[in-house]
């Protein structure tokens, strides 16, 4: 998943389209498919607004147009590495040092809103994130009331 190609041709191994031989040559060149690694450690949505306050369970709702979001990775990102947190197919948060982002979302309308989060290392590779856990899936769900 990562390291280094190379090739080499020897003398006469390949020729132009005049039917000139090549001189002997080569070249190398690093490669990385490897996804980040970093996991989430935790993720908390908090409601403090209203009679009912507290976190916020996947699937479950709030009527707090404002809750405390955050993530905490098991690992720093690494350097280049991009943490990013979309809600409705849009970004709206990125972290690209540490491993904790703490913010507080604004909710752009009522109805269902999906949080998923990724890493993209500084070679392109992405890695997507669990929010709750391998048994519910990546995505993290609430529904604005």
């Amino acid at each position: 998943t990562a390291g280094t190609m190379s090739v080499a041709v020897a003398a006469g191994g390949a020729s132009d389209a005049l039917g000139q031989p090549n001189t002997a040559g080569g070249g190398s060149q690093a490669f990385d498919t490897a996804p980040p690694t970093q996991r989430v450690a935790s993720f908390s949505v908090v409601d403090n607004v209203g009679p009912v306050q507290g976190p916020i369970a996947s699937g479950g709702t709030t009527d707090d147009p404002t809750p405390g979001i955050t993530l905490t990775l098991d690992a720093v990102l690494g350097a280049g590495d991009v943490l990013t947190l979309s809600r409705g197919g849009g970004p709206i948060r990125t972290l690209t040092s540490g491993s904790t982002l703490t913010f507080t979302d604004t909710l752009p309308e009522r109805g269902g809103h999906l949080y998923v989060a990724s890493i993209t290392d500084a070679a392109g590779n992405t890695s997507v994130l669990d929010l709750n856990g391998p048994a519910l899936g990546t995505g993290f769900g609430l529904t604005y009331v």
